[in-house]
């Protein structure tokens, strides 16, 4: 069962860390790729988004639990973000996997989230009002942060959050 200070939490938490993060995600991989790798990556990651969004949410509906899975999907979605930003320094091909595991775990969290708090009649739209105050609140300070400190302090802020 979600809560509705959880589901209020859980979104504020989730914008907030996507604001931080998605925008300049681009910008920072084009800094060691070319057009066309970081094409590929990025493509190969919607690509995978979208194939394993419903494969997470059916397994979520097989278990009957959305908030377990969502919970491990977020986690991991943090964690592979870092990844993501430390094989960038490495190597293509680690990046283009730490990038589809990415995407992999942050295709079905918007849908869990909504459809956990749906179905306890939490108040959907005042729980998802949260996401929407985190990035715009968030925003401007996640380009100031970017601006002064880079990319990475982005990533840690997310994760801290």
């Amino acid at each position: 069962m979600i809560r509705r200070d959880r589901a209020k939490a859980a979104y504020f938490c989730h914008f907030g860390s996507q604001c931080l993060v998605t925008p300049f995600l681009p910008y920072f991989l084009s800094r060691h790729f070319g057009k066309t790798k970081l094409g590929l990556l990025m493509g190969f990651g919607r690509a995978t988004q979208v194939l394993a969004g419903p494969a997470w949410t059916v397994t979520a509906d097989k278990r009957g639990d959305r908030w377990l899975v969502f919970v491990v999907c977020w986690i991991m979605w943090q964690l592979a973000t870092f990844g993501l930003v430390a094989a960038a320094w490495w190597h293509y091909s680690a990046a283009l996997v730490a990038s589809m595991c990415r995407s992999a775990f942050e295709g079905p969290l918007v849908p869990l989230l909504d459809a956990a708090v749906r179905a306890q009649n939490q108040g959907f739209g005042r729980a998802r009002l949260w996401g929407s105050i985190a990035y715009g609140a968030l925003a401007p300070a996640a380009g100031a942060l970017f601006e002064r400190k880079g990319f990475t302090a982005n990533v840690i802020v997310a994760l801290v959050l």
